[in-house]
């Protein structure tokens, strides 16, 4: 914002926290002064001249009492915590500070702080209008910085830079600088830090006349900000949002801001007194849009008053001058050019007041000469702008100058250095105009370029996504093709097997026919068992692959779930441990409470759903651990338990009955029995049975087991070829 460019957030001015004492010191800045002030009060000899502060001083006073009796460590942090407190009330003594502060920091090879001394410097550099300087200091603090791996550094730095182009006027790049400093302090939850950049792209919008989405910003900020300790800072970003609403031509809505951030101010008293007085001229202009004189008057004269109150040393120039602007400006909207005239001249009487500023105060004199049509009057300031508009490396100042300049000579007949004036000015507007419209095309380019690389990066990704399955499939291609020479050659080696078997046999019963035939059907069941036994080995090595890949994440998932829920109760007992009874009733730790609980209770889902996968697992490590030829002792209940358990898993709607009943303990092959019964209950399930009853029972000579289900049953005709190897009255596939 052109009239508040002194207004927006400084970027290490931030929050110069060193580690984290600096929220600490924040919070309780006006305590801990105190405090320390009466620890040295006993030691400062009864002749030195010194005073015990309040506990109302400023926040200026504080830091001084506390560099009195710092230490060299701890003095760099509050000599660059004062850079930041004086950059809009002196920026003399703001550069005094931070090169203090920058001297102490190289002598102390304190790398941190000498880059947020550096960033201040940028800073300072940038509000006395060296923007070159001003970028080149701040990349010198990016630098430091990163090579730190500091974040929070990083994004203040990057933002520093965002102002920087922002006060070129190259809108885009400031925008990438506030975008990328905005990932950064989401990344370190810098609630202050994101504010300021929600403010700064305000202003960038706001420069571009786009007043809805400057004002959307604003309104962002605002709401961080009251989330931030330090209020002085809230009723400044509210102060933004009255002046934007001016130029939505809202000036009632502005007023209203206005007054919040008027009462906040009052409220810090010495706190916010260096901004009591400007805070009373955007008052004054609210009521002067609102047609009402004297309300306007009565608010402009009471932040002059502020001004000459004994806080005077701690004020900015900007209240002084934007109170006697308005009451300029109301006496001009009244007729009373006079007065009008006197306020005016009074701006340029003050301190420093040879700025930009100046310029276009200098064109409204010579402008109320012109309504008197006192002509040499309006030569003088005239002239008297043109000459100071030489001074900056402003082009808008000199374009206003040699306008101003034109319209004195006109008035005062002198049409040929009124000609003369006019031309300077058509070639100041002619070359503004030519540079907005280079930086139009530069932002166009820039946006052209950064479209034609994302399309090559889409190009170059899908181009990579294509190449990955290609080779995914030729990959899997080479695999079955590796499987099936393997199956071949298995295949190969036990038909070559069997041929030498059976031409040895046929050789041998050649003489029975009887013997041939029953020797054909012992050839038959063992090439049956052949094959069932390389498919149930096949089954248990998959199964056991499985097993393996799913168990270990399972267990590690598991693991983490469970540190993850107890972490979670921690962290809610140690945010109660923080809150006083007030704080735990308050409707954040009620919140904060409740988001705890349900993320107990989804914890809680998580390790339900974690421990069924562990079931999975373990039953098909009791169902596969016996996939071996060997008898083995175990339980044949024990087993049957978890065959049922795999079955359930397919078929969920089947009721199964189980009961096992006395010792069931026997030596058998328990993979051939698992499978067995697996088959049984599939079938069951197959044929339509939705209960069954499996029961064992043990005896003298064994254990007995019974399976009886509500199924259709076997057809009469396929009875007799239940054991018959190969049958199947399912269809194929």
């Amino acid at each position: 914002m052109t009239k508040r460019k002194h207004q927006s957030a400084p970027e290490d001015g931030l929050r110069l926290r060193l580690h984290q004492s600096r929220l600490i010191l924040n919070l309780m800045l006006c305590f801990l002064s105190v405090v320390l002030v009466n620890t040295a009060w006993a030691q400062i000899p009864p002749n030195e001249p010194s005073a015990q502060p309040s506990q109302d001083q400023s926040v200026i006073d504080s830091l001084k009492v506390l560099l009195r009796f710092a230490d060299e460590a701890r003095r760099v942090g509050i000599l660059n915590e004062l850079t930041f407190e004086y950059f809009y009330i002196s920026l003399e003594q703001a550069m005094l500070y931070q090169r203090e502060a920058l001297a102490l920091a190289q002598k102390l090879r304190n790398r941190r702080a000498e880059a947020t001394a550096i960033l201040n410097e940028g800073f300072v550099a940038r509000m006395s209008n060296h923007d070159t300087l001003a970028f080149e200091r701040t990349n010198a603090a990016l630098d430091i910085f990163r090579q730190l791996a500091d974040t929070s550094g990083t994004a203040r730095a990057l933002y520093n830079l965002g102002l920087v182009q922002g006060a070129r006027g190259d809108y885009f790049h400031s925008r990438t600088y506030f975008l990328q400093s905005l990932d950064l302090a989401e990344t370190v939850r810098d609630i202050f830090l994101t504010a300021r950049i929600y403010n700064a792209i305000s202003e960038d919008y706001f420069q571009q006349s786009d007043f809805e989405k400057a004002r959307d910003y604003a309104l962002r900020s605002v709401e961080l900000h009251r989330q931030h300790p330090d209020r002085r800072w809230l009723a400044l970003q509210l102060d933004n949002v009255g002046f934007i609403y001016e130029h939505l031509k809202q000036p009632q809505k502005a007023l209203e801001y206005y007054l919040e951030a008027h009462a906040i101010l009052t409220a810090l008293r010495r706190k916010g007194q260096h901004r009591l007085a400007n805070s009373c001229k955007n008052i004054a202009n609210a009521y002067r849009s609102l047609k009402k004189y004297s309300e306007a008057l009565e608010w402009a004269r009471r932040g002059i008053a502020i001004q000459q109150t004994p806080f005077q040393d701690n004020q900015s120039l900007n209240g002084m001058r934007g109170n006697y602007k308005a009451l300029a400006d109301i006496f001009e909207q009244q007729g009373n050019i006079d007065s009008a005239l006197a306020w005016n001249k009074r701006i340029l009487n003050l301190p420093a007041s040879k700025t930009p500023y100046s310029v276009g105060v200098l064109r409204t004199i010579v402008h109320l000469y012109q309504q008197r049509g006192n002509c040499s009057e309006a030569k003088r300031y005239g002239r008297q702008a043109w000459e100071m508009a030489w001074h900056f490396e402003n082009p808008k100042a000199r374009e206003t100058a040699a306008r101003v300049m034109s319209e004195a000579m006109a008035l005062c007949g002198e049409y040929d250095s009124a000609y003369w004036y006019q031309e300077r000015y058509l070639i100041l507007h002619d070359s503004l105009t030519s540079i907005e419209k280079g930086k139009q095309i530069a932002r166009l380019q820039a946006v052209h370029d950064l479209d034609k690389k994302n399309q090559e990066n889409e190009r170059l990704r899908q181009e990579n996504i294509v190449k990955e399955i290609v080779i995914s499939r030729q990959t899997i291609v080479v695999i079955v093709i590796a499987l099936s020479l393997v199956i071949a050659l298995l295949l190969t080696l036990l038909l070559y097997r069997s041929n030498k078997r059976n031409k040895q046999t046929t050789v041998r019963l050649q003489s029975a026919n009887t013997e041939l035939d029953a020797t054909m059907r012992n050839l038959k069941e063992l090439q049956a068992q052949l094959i069932q036994a390389e498919r149930m080995s096949a089954a248990g090595m998959l199964t056991a692959g499985v097993m393996h890949e799913i168990n270990n994440p399972n267990a590690a998932v598991y693991a983490a779930l469970e540190q993850i829920r107890a972490k979670t109760r921690d962290i809610l007992t140690f945010f109660l441990s923080l809150l006083d009874d007030t704080g735990k009733k308050s409707p954040e730790a009620i919140r904060f409470t409740s988001l705890i609980s349900d993320t107990e209770r989804m914890t809680a889902i998580a390790l339900d759903g974690s421990q069924r996968v562990k079931n999975i697992v373990a039953s098909l490590q009791s169902f596969t651990k016996h996939q071996e030829s060997s008898t083995k002792l175990a339980s044949l209940a024990h087993e049957l338990a978890g065959t049922v358990e795999i079955f359930r898993y397919q078929f969920k709607d089947v009721e199964v009955q189980q009961e096992y009943h006395g010792d069931s303990s026997i030596e058998a092959n328990f993979g051939e029995i698992n499978q067995v019964f697996l088959n049984l209950l599939v079938n069951a399930a197959q044929a339509g049975a939705r209960h069954i009853r499996l029961s064992s029972e043990s005896t003298a000579n064994g254990v007995i087991v019974r399976l009886s289900d509500n199924g259709k049953g076997i057809l009469p005709e396929v009875l007799p070829r239940m054991f018959e190897p190969f049958f199947t009255t399912k269809g194929a596939g």
